[in-house]
């Protein structure tokens, strides 16, 4: 099933299925496990009244150094949209989707083979990186970093990926930018800190992962990802 990557190891429900409930505070959220809770924040104030999400926010990253949220103001329909390209997309035949593959001199597009700690992931990705001008051709030097240059699927297999992906690429990086505000206060710092150091050079990359049904045995079997930790902000 297409899913994004949380860092709790925890699968991310169907946007039907996720519940519209709301905290004002770190409090712990029970999810899948018994022994896995993780802090849910109402982002709600952010926009207007950041200030008032500075202690939930900076015990999550204290505590956790993650957190999940609500009400955080992207688009549901874009969402939906997005996570319609996603399916799309690793839906093609694997024909399509090899002249995308990652490679030696480009850290962006396709993969199907991964290793974490040392072992072969049992899933498909694609990663896109943040672009200074999404208007432009994407191997243009403007739009290139030490990563490499975004690879799309071309319009007349998918012609609408592009598009969609890309606004959902901007609609985090402003939610991105909104938190690193309330981060910053958090640290008794001026809530433009990391935003006036970051956003026109942030090196924010988005990953699509695929992680299809697996038939192999093994000891032990295969796992969509190793347990792994993430580093970044």
């Amino acid at each position: 099933m297409p899913a994004w990557r949380t860092t709790s190891g925890s699968w991310r429900l169907p946007l039907a299925q996720r519940s519209c409930r709301s905290w004002t505070s770190p409090t712990a959220c029970r999810l899948f496990s018994s022994r896995v809770e993780v802090p849910v924040i109402d982002l709600a104030p952010l926009r207007e009244h950041p200030a008032r999400l500075t202690d939930t926010v900076a015990d999550a990253c204290a505590r956790w150094g993650f957190f999940q949220v609500v009400n955080h103001g992207v688009s549901l329909d874009l969402c939906a949209d997005f996570q319609e390209q996603m399916r799309a997309f690793f839906a093609l035949p694997i024909e399509a989707k090899r002249p995308l593959k990652r490679s030696a001199d480009n850290a962006m597009g396709w993969y199907d083979d991964e290793l974490t700690k040392q072992r072969r992931d049992w899933k498909e990705g694609f990663d896109i990186h943040a672009c200074r001008d999404w208007s432009q051709p994407d191997d243009t030097p403007l739009n290139t970093n030490l990563d490499g240059f975004n690879r799309f699927p071309p319009v007349e297999q998918l012609p609408h990926f592009r598009a969609v992906t890309t606004r959902y690429f901007d609609a985090l990086v402003e939610l991105a930018d909104q938190l690193a505000g309330v981060m910053a206060l958090g640290l008794g710092m001026p809530e433009g800190f990391f935003s006036e150091l970051l956003r026109e050079k942030h090196s924010s990359y988005l990953r699509l992962n695929w992680f299809p049904p697996c038939k192999e045995g093994g000891s032990p079997p295969p796992l969509g990802i190793s347990p792994h930790r993430d580093a970044g902000f």
